[in-house]
């Protein structure tokens, strides 16, 4: 009988995964565009100073979910108008948080959930883990892509389950 290696293992499972449900995954040509939007929103946003202010941007099918924090409201806004303002994207999440920046032990503590998370999609077959792309800010885990209600609710589920998750926010386009 033949081993399968642990990484040959993940890269079967993450094709039958992909199989499982009429979903398409996105374009490659989309995921080069999410990447161009991604970056022209960062650079639109650093080129204000909008003071003591951390933005991320994360993209998929060219909506852009904004996560961070900002020093007030008129920042929060400001902010949003740059990023909708780009040509070519589709929508605009703002989930920017009014308050000071988030430490540094809150960032490693989201790496650990963002990483917990994607594990737990890796391993449940009852939804396309490649199609979900997953920010985490300060304990919020935010879900994105293109999935089937019921999919999104079971992603939502598993991201809930999660130790040091405080609360999952879905950014879903849905098929159904």
């Amino acid at each position: 009988m033949r081993r399968v290696s642990a990484a040959g293992a993940l890269v079967l499972l993450i094709g039958v995964m992909a199989g499982c449900t009429p979903v398409k995954p996105p374009a490659t040509g989309s995921v080069f565009e999410d990447e161009r939007l991604e970056k022209e929103a960062l650079s639109r946003v650093t080129s204000r100073h909008l003071g003591n202010a951390h933005v991320n941007v994360a993209g998929m099918d060219r909506r852009l979910l904004l996560t961070g924090e900002v020093p007030d409201q008129a920042a929060r806004s400001e902010v949003e108008k740059l990023v909708s303002g780009i040509p070519n994207v589709r929508g605009v999440s703002n989930e920017l948080v009014v308050g000071d920046i988030i430490g540094l032990s809150a960032r490693t503590s989201d790496s650990v959930i963002a990483s917990d998370v994607k594990f737990r999609f890796l391993k449940d077959a009852t939804f396309p883990a490649s199609q979900v792309k997953i920010v985490t800010e300060d304990g919020t885990v935010f879900l994105m892509g293109s999935v089937h209600r019921a999919e999104g609710a079971a992603a939502a589920e598993l991201a809930r389950t999660v130790k040091g998750v405080k609360r999952v926010v879905l950014v879903f386009d849905y098929a159904d």
